[in-house]
Formats: structure tokens, C-alpha cells, sequence
């Protein structure tokens, strides 16, 4: 039984129905727990300028991350292998993951960012500790 509505599946334009749940995706590597992300508000305009009249302007590509406490290495590996490209460049995605400031969670075309070691995860024994997905490139659908 899932917890939160997190989902996930390679490529752009893919159905709601047709999303994986992150817990049930990754609960074979941990079963028994649950491996849900936590995340920030979906940053609708992460770049603001005020212009010289006063007034804000919001601009700029939005982002949005995924962070695991811990994930065993295995599930880090199965994230890499099944939704990031391998040649280091951004994996097209769908997203359906939560939108904080409205309560409420939305789909999102995206780009997966291949993680970096030490700038995205670390390894310790058997666990892939302080895990970012960083998704960029956000369009609503």
C-alpha cells in the first residue's frame, strides 16, 4: 500500500494511468519500507527581476527535486539504469509529484539530471545516502 501519489515513467507525454508510483517502483529493494522522495514547491518562476517601473517579473527554467534520505544501492542503481541517460545527459520524463503550495499534486514533462557523486549522492556500505533527483525543464500538462 502506497503512501503519498509520487510517480514516475520514462519519456514525455505519458498518461497518468499509465505512471509508476515511486513507493511501488522501488519497494522491491527495501521491502517493508517505504522509499518516498521529499521535495520543495514546484518553483513556478525561479528567476525574479524587478524592472525599472517596480514591478517583479518572473522568468527562467523550472526545477524541481527529489531527495532520498537513504536509498539501497541497488534502487540507486535501478533509478540510474532505468531513467537517467547514460551518456550523462538529461532523460526525458513524466512526473506526477506534489505541488506544496496548492496541496495538491500535477504532471509535469521534465528532464532527469544524471546525479554527480558528491554534488547529488554518496556512498556508505550498502546505501546511497543524501540522494537529489534533479529535474529540470518543467512544462505542465
Amino acid at each position: 500500500m502506497t503512501i503519498y501519489s509520487y510517480a514516475w515513467a520514462s519519456g514525455h507525454d505519458i498518461a497518468l494511468a499509465s505512471l509508476t508510483n515511486v513507493e511501488t517502483d522501488l519497494a522491491t529493494y527495501a521491502p517493508g519500507r517505504t522509499l518516498a522522495p521529499r521535495t520543495q514547491p514546484v518553483a513556478r518562476f525561479p528567476q525574479r527581476v524587478v524592472t525599472l517601473d517596480g514591478v517583479e517579473v518572473g522568468f527562467g527554467d523550472i526545477s524541481h527535486e527529489w531527495t532520498f534520505a537513504a536509498l539501497p544501492v541497488a534502487a540507486f542503481q535501478y533509478i540510474i539504469t532505468t531513467y537517467c541517460n547514460t551518456d550523462g545527459s538529461g532523460a526525458a520524463v513524466t512526473l506526477y509529484t506534489r505541488r506544496h503550495d496548492l496541496d495538491d499534486y500535477a504532471r509535469y514533462n521534465a528532464y532527469l539530471a544524471y546525479p554527480q557523486p558528491d554534488e547529488d549522492y554518496r556512498y556508505r556500505n550498502q546505501y546511497a545516502l543524501d540522494v537529489r533527483l534533479r529535474f529540470t525543464g518543467l512544462e505542465a500538462l
